[in-house]
């Protein structure tokens, strides 16, 4: 490949065909062949964010609150009841208010774990973590929270759940199940033994599946094992009349014990086998992976949890202000990257460089816990000041396109991608062929936003009918190339510290060239 440059106006190659492809608006597809994908889908989609009718690149982090210990913050938790609302962290054998941010302050302190799970109830927020004695937030002091019971061992409780106005704890390591009395956040539980339905196992987790997205009278109840049973009881509490079973559902094995995901009224299951919502367990008895909201990244999930499903990391949060769904994927001990899907398209991409052990929302904002006692605000501003190199990469490599003619050679001699950028851009551009990836040049184009808003030129966009943002200028430069192939897969790559939005990409070329 000779080396690419920027053109001022047209290219000098004149003669041939013109194309345009849309930015990879469908998102990542790690399920289907390369030959078989559509033309938006998207082979690598790194920090680019599948939005609606563009591509952006994500936004960055900045520092949120220190001092958490100085090593991992495995856990954050929002505190919230009436007005009081507080955020708090746990590190170092300790657990902090972090709510104002900056330097953090120890509220409890000894404990032995610092991965905690939370569920909030009655002015409380109860948490667990299966080696030290649960403990109970009331918003200014954190105590023991007292539960006891005939043959409970207290600090094996790893997790609840509220249902039907009851504190309910599942004991790790067994099939036994605890309650409280109606409204008790302390005090007696009565045990739930599940022995008697469950294949095999232990509890892995406890939550509760509403289907229609509030707190009502069928509500259900739901438990999972280790070998991937969900057992599902409906009623009105566990010591009524109507209380029962519903019915066992089959899953693959969840991952992690922060395995169950609440989005509005749906309940969705991180397993080995993909991301399964609940609602499909009313469709037939075993998971089919089609049935997972993962499904067109199948391929991704099954190899992280066959390489690291014993890590800590995996969970899920939803952001319903930018319809976001994060699902927090360990590669190692001390690296993550997050798998993430629009929730209004479902297409996917995958967020890198944001090594944060777990993630949640506070006040409407989404944090993340990483290291060195550090907490982070995410999706702020445009560079990632938790690593060491700040600017975003961002790459993308689009489906393999034939352009119609698979047979046929086909020589490019442009591109122009259409882009909008809040500054001057440093991208590169080029193409894998053939279904051989090549790498792209070290150097990198540089271009300079123009500052008109996508919307202002006179081109017919009306067809398109998308929002097209206005926080940058337009950007489309011609890059001459020469390459050839029957299959053709457009890479970009950009290093950036600016906003940045990929809408569609112009294609020159010549069809039936030879070699």
């Amino acid at each position: 490949m000779r080396r690419a440059r920027v053109l001022q106006g047209q290219p000098s190659q004149q003669t041939g065909v013109s194309v345009s492809l849309p930015s990879p608006l469908g998102g990542w597809n790690a399920r289907d062949s390369e030959a078989a994908m559509a033309s938006t889908d998207a082979i690598t989609l790194d920090n680019w964010f599948p939005d609606v009718g563009r591509v952006r690149i994500r936004n960055g982090d900045t520092s949120y609150a220190t001092s958490v210990g100085d090593s991992a913050v495995p856990t954050l938790a929002e505190y919230h009841f009436g007005a009081t609302k507080k955020f708090i962290a746990a590190g170092s054998g300790s657990i902090y208010d972090i709510t104002g941010g900056g330097s953090a302050t120890p509220i409890a302190t000894g404990f032995a774990v610092n991965r905690w799970q939370t569920t909030p109830f009655n002015n409380r927020l109860l948490m667990f973590n299966g080696t030290d004695t649960a403990q109970s937030y009331n918003g200014t002091s954190i105590t023991a929270a007292g539960w006891t019971g005939t043959g409970l061992d207290a600090t094996k409780l790893i997790q609840g759940a509220v249902w039907k106005q009851r504190a309910f704890a599942i004991e790790d390591g067994t099939l036994s199940a605890w309650y409280g009395a109606v409204g008790g956040i302390t005090g007696s539980m009565a045990e739930l033994d599940l022995s008697e339905y469950a294949n095999g196992g232990t509890l892995k987790s406890v939550g509760t599946w509403s289907r229609d997205q509030g707190d009502g009278p069928d509500d259900l109840l739901v438990f999972l094992t280790t070998a991937g049973q969900a057992l599902i009881y409906s009623g009105s509490g566990p010591e009524e009349t109507d209380f029962g079973l519903v019915g066992i559902y089959q899953f693959p094995p969840p991952v992690g014990n922060r395995c169950m995901v609440s989005i509005g009224g749906e309940l969705v299951i991180i397993t080995s086998g993909g991301f399964f919502p609940m609602s499909s367990a009313l469709a037939q008895q075993f998971m089919d992976q089609s049935m997972a909201i993962s499904d067109k990244i199948r391929g991704a999930v099954r190899v992280a949890a066959q390489d690291n499903a014993s890590l800590f990391g995996w969970e899920g949060v939803y952001i319903p202000g930018e319809s976001k769904l994060v699902f927090n994927v360990p590669n190692s001990p001390t690296t993550f990257v997050q798998f993430v899907r629009n929730t209004i398209t479902g297409a996917w991409c995958r967020f890198v460089d944001r090594n944060m052990l777990t993630q949640a929302i506070s006040n409407g904002v989404l944090y993340g816990g990483g290291f060195g006692g550090n907490v982070w605000r995410l999706d702020d501003g445009t560079i990632d000041t938790s690593q060491t190199v700040t600017a975003i990469r961002a790459e993308a490599r689009m489906a393999f396109n034939n352009f119609g003619v698979p047979g046929q050679q086909k020589r490019v001699t442009a591109v122009r991608p259409y882009l909008s950028a809040a500054g001057t851009l440093r991208y590169s551009v080029g193409f894998d062929v053939d279904f051989t990836r090549r790498a792209l040049e070290a150097s990198l184009h540089t271009v300079q936003s123009d500052g008109t808003p996508w919307e202002e030129e006179s081109v017919l966009w009306e067809s398109w009918d998308v929002p097209w943002g206005t926080g940058g200028g337009s950007i489309s430069q011609w890059v001459s190339f020469g390459v050839m192939g029957r299959w053709l897969s457009l890479h970009m790559l950009a290093s950036t510290s600016i906003a940045v939005e990929w809408f569609s990409t112009d294609i020159l070329g010549i069809p039936g060239g030879t070699r």
